[in-house]
């Protein structure tokens, strides 16, 4: 069990490592489009915003964005906690 804490801690800290130069030099909307393109789970906001640094408020506008106006992320509401992933 403590193998699979370690290579899931591992892996949170490549992706945030990752995203967070991508933000530096790609669009808010594309960055988050990847990141939940690679992951192919849905990932709750908090999330997000943590592993690309991305403020939450921001985030939530770029979703909303991204799926009303593009239809390319999907929002799924469990217990009033929203998860997005991407469509395609």
């Amino acid at each position: 069990m403590e193998h699979i804490d370690t290579e899931a801690r591992k892996r949170a800290e490549r992706l945030a490592a990752k995203y967070r130069k991508m933000v530096e030099i790609t669009p808010y909307d594309q960055v988050i489009l990847n990141l939940l393109k690679e992951v192919k789970e849905p990932l709750s906001i908090d999330l997000i915003s943590f592993l690309t640094g991305i403020s939450k408020s921001r985030c939530c506008k770029i979703l909303r964005k991204l799926e009303e106006k593009w239809g390319l992320v999907k929002k799924v509401t469990v217990a009033q906690v929203a998860y997005y992933t991407a469509t395609s």
